[in-house]
C-alpha cells in the first residue's frame, strides 16, 4: 500500500506524494506552520502532524512567490494550446474529437466544471461516480491530479483553486502516515530542512533576498514582516550586515547588485533604495540596465506625511514635500515615532547637494531615537491587524515588497 502525504484546501483534495513529501508542497509552507493535533477514536489517540495555513494568506504567499491568477491562467491556456497541436499532429481516429474538446476547455470553463462537481461532492479519486458531467471524466484518467485542468507546477494549480473557492478556510499538507510509517521523524522540521538544502542545490526555491542600503533598514524591515505580516516572514531572507560587516550606502547597494548580476546568481533579490536623491540615482543606473528576471530593484515609496514635513536649513524652517529628497526607512516609522517628547515632528536636516539629481539630501534628525520609539511602539502590537493600522507607511513598503515578483512579465 505504502504511506503517502497528501494535501487540501478544506475538504477538497488537492495534492499527493507516496513515501515523502513533495518539495513543492513543502514550498509553501514554513515551521510556523507546523501543527500536532491530538485525535481520538474510538477512545483511542493518535497524533495528526500537518502543516496548516489560512487559504487568504496563502494566496497572498503565492503572489509573493510569482504565481498570481493572472499567470496561472496563462500556464493553463499555454498548457491547453500546445495539447491541443501535439494531438493535430496524431493520425488517430480519436484525435479530431478530443482536439475538438480541447478548444472548448478553456479556463473559464474548466473552472465551472470544477465547482460543479466540488459541490456535488467529487473528488479525485470519486469523479467517475458523476457520470452526468461527462466532459471531466473524458479526460481525468490522464489529468487527474488536477481535476481535468492544464497547469505546469502546482502551486499554479493551487492558486486557481483559490480563486475558484474564495470561501475556503486554510490550506493543509498532512504527512502523518509518513511519520507513523517511519519516514519523518515527529519532530523533524521539514521546511526549514527543505530551504537548506535548496539553498544549495536550487536557491530558486529558497527565500527571496532583501537587500537594503543599511543595518538600519534591515532591522527595519525584518521586525516590521514579523509584526504586520508574519505569514510572508519564511519567503524573505535579509543581507546580514552585521555578521559580516558589510558597509552600506546607496552606491554599496548599486555595486553589489551589479555584482550578483554579473555572477549570473539564481537566487532571487530584490534590491530596495531609499527614496532619496542618492537612492533615486542608483535605481535609476540600475534600470537602465537588463538585469535578469531574478532580481528587482524598488524604491521606497512616496508618502502623505512627507508631502507637507517639517525642515530645517540655511533658508530657516519650513514646511514642503520631502518625498525624493528624505526618503530614508525613519520617515516609513509613523508619526509617534518620528515625534519628539513634546509630540512634534523631528524636522529633515539639510545636508549636501546631489549634482545628479540636482536636489539636496535632507535626513531626519536624531534619527537614533525615531528608531528606538519604533522599535518600543511595534513590540506592543498584538496582532498584524493591529500593527498594520499603526504603521501604514511601512506596511506600504511591505506591499510593494511583495508585489514585486507578482508584476506582469
Amino acid at each position: 500500500m505504502g504511506s503517502y502525504c497528501e494535501t487540501y484546501l478544506d475538504e477538497i483534495f488537492v495534492w499527493t506524494s507516496k513515501s515523502y513529501v513533495d518539495e513543492i508542497m513543502l514550498s509553501l509552507f514554513c515551521e510556523d506552520d507546523r501543527r500536532i493535533r491530538v485525535l481520538t477514536d474510538k477512545g483511542q489517540k493518535s497524533n495528526s502532524y500537518e502543516y496548516a495555513c489560512k487559504a487568504g494568506h496563502m494566496a497572498d504567499r503565492l503572489d509573493a512567490m510569482g504565481f498570481t491568477i493572472t499567470r496561472a491562467i496563462k500556464d493553463y491556456e499555454r498548457l491547453r494550446k500546445d495539447e491541443i497541436e501535439m494531438i493535430e499532429s496524431w493520425d488517430y481516429d480519436f484525435s479530431d474529437t478530443a482536439v475538438n474538446f480541447l478548444r472548448t476547455w478553456d479556463f473559464k470553463t474548466w473552472s465551472q466544471h470544477l465547482k460543479a462537481l466540488v459541490k456535488k461532492g467529487a473528488q479525485q479519486w470519486s469523479v467517475e461516480e458523476f457520470e452526468d458531467n461527462p466532459d471531466i471524466t473524458r479526460i481525468y484518467e490522464e489529468r487527474d491530479l488536477t481535476f481535468g485542468g492544464y497547469f505546469s507546477d502546482a502551486r499554479y494549480y493551487i492558486r486557481a483553486l483559490l480563486t475558484i473557492f474564495p470561501r475556503r478556510d486554510e490550506l493543509v499538507l498532512n504527512y502523518t502516515d509518513l511519520v507513523d510509517g517511519g519516514y519523518y521523524s515527529e519532530d523533524e522540521e521539514l521546511c526549514d530542512d527543505a530551504r537548506l538544502d535548496w539553498s544549495e542545490t536550487h536557491p530558486i526555491f529558497g527565500p527571496i533576498v532583501l537587500l537594503t542600503e543599511g543595518r538600519a533598514d534591515t532591522r527595519v524591515l525584518k521586525n516590521g514582516m514579523s509584526k504586520l505580516h508574519p505569514h510572508m516572514s519564511s519567503l524573505y531572507s535579509f543581507l546580514d550586515f552585521e555578521g559580516y560587516r558589510v558597509e552600506g550606502g546607496a552606491s554599496i547597494l548599486m555595486k553589489t547588485v551589479n555584482a550578483f548580476a554579473a555572477a549570473r546568481i539564481n537566487t532571487r533579490m530584490i534590491a530596495i533604495f531609499d527614496n532619496d536623491p542618492a537612492g533615486i540615482h542608483a535605481h535609476q543606473q540600475l534600470l537602465k540596465k537588463s538585469l535578469p528576471a531574478n532580481i528587482k530593484v524598488m524604491i521606497l515609496p512616496n508618502i502623505p506625511i512627507a508631502q507637507s514635513y517639517p525642515t530645517r536649513g540655511p533658508q530657516g524652517s519650513i514646511k514642503m514635500d520631502v518625498n525624493g529628497m528624505a526618503g530614508s526607512i525613519e520617515m516609513y516609522l509613523g508619526k509617534e515615532a518620528l515625534s519628539d517628547e513634546q509630540g512634534v515632528l523631528r524636522p529633515v536636516v539639510w545636508g549636501g547637494f546631489h549634482d545628479k539629481q540636482n536636489t539636496y539630501h535632507g535626513v531626519i534628525d536624531n534619527k537614533a531615537a525615531v528608531h528606538n520609539a519604533f522599535l518600543k511602539k511595534i513590540s506592543k502590537a498584538k496582532c498584524a491587524k493591529e500593527a498594520q493600522e499603526k504603521f501604514p507607511e511601512l506596511n506600504k513598503i511591505l506591499q510593494q515588497v511583495f508585489s514585486v515578483f507578482s508584476q506582469p512579465v
